[in-house]
Parts: structure tokens; C-alpha cells; sequence
């Protein structure tokens, strides 16, 4: 019985706080306070208080995380698939032609119902377009590889619980805002691409591709949809323009939730190296 009876104390208990217990005992009936005795009860606290070593998918860290991770792959993606693409369509008797222009950074490729052709930046007249083509696209570059500093940081700095030592000294205690910067530069290059590509219309206005066209078409919209009587057309943002949109929805999220979270020096396990 008596075994029994401590057996289920020490489960009821749990075995670190019967070390607690006794650790009270012993310095209670030395009549004095022990200096390794205090020293392990602080460490306890300490790693008692300290979370786990890889965060879960619901906390803030973990999501932050996640969203830097999709903000690169976005951006990685839009620089190399099309931005702008145009599909027209003439119907006149017995006659139906079609052609769809998709923009890559190697020209523009053209399909039609006989052929498909890639026409090449100069063949259409006037080099402005692939300059806004290039700054455009170009950014997502620089984007993505900010952002791949960032998630670094981020990982090093909140997911890795033992480097978080190592980077709170190297920046001089400003991890939290210096992460925080560079996330914020990473959008900021990455919202500046795709929203200098809405004046695409404007660039292809000196170009074959509108040569004879309507003012309300696509050089001079960006996104539009037209059908009269034997002509109809469609154009807007490809693939590229999207995932650079998406990349920032994505990325502005994680930026936000590093800059809720408190200072690394702050939090209780961060000293644990000490102990």
C-alpha cells in the first residue's frame, strides 16, 4: 500500500514537480537557502516556460513563416511565366481567323488556327515595350530574393528557438525590426513591378499591335473585353502579373504578424543559454 500510494502521488504529481517538492524540503530543513538548489528551480521555471523547438502551423510564427515561403515562390514563378496576353477574333462571311498573343521575355508568341509563331520584341516597332515588359517582371527578382533573406531571418530568428541568441546579438538586439525591414523591402519591390506594369497599354501605343486598333481597346486599357459585329477581342494580365498581386496579398500578411511579436530579448527563454 505504501507503494502503491506514492507511486500514484509521483503520477498525480508529474516527476518535475516532486523534484520541486523536494527540493523545497531540503532547503527548508537546512534552514538556509541553497545557491544550486535556487539555480536548479530557475532553470526549471525557465525551460518549463520555454516552447517547443519548431512552432506549430497555428501560431503566429508558424503562419509568418509560411507566408514568406509562398511570397518567394510566388515571385520566383511571376518572373519567368507571361504578364499580358491578347485574343482576338474575326468573323466576316465564311471566314473565322483567330490569333492569341501571349508576352513572354523572349518575344511574343502568336497562335493561330494555322501556325504558331514567336514574334520578337523588335520586329513590332518600337523598343518601349519590353522596357516595361523588363522593369516589370525584372523586379520580381530582387523581390524573391529579398524575401528568401527574410524567410532566412525569419527562420533563424522564431522558428529555430537555438540560433535565437546568436541573431539577437549579431543585430544588436533589433531582430524583430530588422526582420520586419527586410520583409517590408521585399514588398515594396515586388508591389512596385506589378503596379508599373498597369502602363503597359500606354508603352504598346507606338507598336504594330496597335496599329489600326480602337482607342478603347488594349492600348489604352488594361484589362477589357470587346465583341461587335464581326470582330471580337479580349486581353488583360497573364499568369505573371497575378502571382506578383498574389505574392504581395501573401507577403503583407507575414510582415504584419513578425511586427505583433514581442522582442527576442524579451521573452523568458531567451536567456535560457545562461542557465
Amino acid at each position: 500500500p505504501v507503494v502503491c500510494g506514492s507511486t500514484l502521488a509521483f503520477f498525480k504529481k508529474g516527476p518535475r514537480r516532486k523534484m520541486e517538492d523536494q527540493n523545497t524540503a531540503v532547503n527548508s530543513s537546512s534552514g538556509g537557502g541553497s545557491p544550486k538548489l535556487d539555480l536548479v528551480v530557475s532553470a526549471q521555471s525557465l525551460l518549463k516556460h520555454r516552447p517547443k523547438r519548431w512552432c506549430c502551423t497555428c501560431s503566429r510564427v508558424g503562419w509568418a513563416f509560411a507566408f514568406a515561403i509562398l511570397f518567394v515562390l510566388m515571385t520566383t514563378t511571376a518572373t519567368v511565366t507571361p504578364w499580358f496576353w491578347i485574343s482576338s477574333r474575326v468573323t466576316r462571311r465564311d471566314i473565322t481567323a483567330s490569333v492569341d498573343s501571349v508576352f513572354y521575355w523572349n518575344g511574343i508568341k502568336q497562335s493561330s488556327s494555322d501556325k504558331t509563331e514567336t514574334v520578337d520584341w523588335d520586329d513590332i516597332g518600337t523598343g518601349q515595350p519590353f522596357v516595361a515588359y523588363a522593369v516589370a517582371a525584372g523586379l520580381q527578382a530582387p523581390a524573391a530574393f529579398v524575401g528568401s533573406i527574410y524567410t532566412v531571418v525569419l527562420l533563424l530568428a522564431y522558428v529555430r528557438h537555438s540560433t535565437q541568441p546568436c541573431m539577437d546579438r549579431a543585430t544588436c538586439r533589433l531582430t524583430k525590426w530588422f526582420t520586419v525591414a527586410v520583409g517590408a523591402l521585399a514588398l515594396l519591390i515586388n508591389f512596385v513591378g506589378w503596379a508599373y506594369f498597369v502602363s503597359f497599354p500606354h508603352a504598346l501605343r507606338g507598336s504594330a499591335i496597335c496599329k489600326n486598333v480602337p482607342d478603347d481597346y488594349w492600348c489604352h486599357l488594361f484589362l477589357g473585353d470587346r465583341s461587335e459585329s464581326d470582330i471580337s477581342a479580349s486581353w488583360g494580365p497573364h499568369a505573371g502579373w497575378i502571382l506578383s498581386v498574389f505574392a504581395t496579398l501573401v507577403g503583407f500578411p507575414s510582415v504584419t504578424l513578425v511586427g505583433t511579436l514581442s522582442p527576442l530579448h524579451t521573452r523568458p527563454f531567451s536567456n535560457y543559454e545562461l542557465i
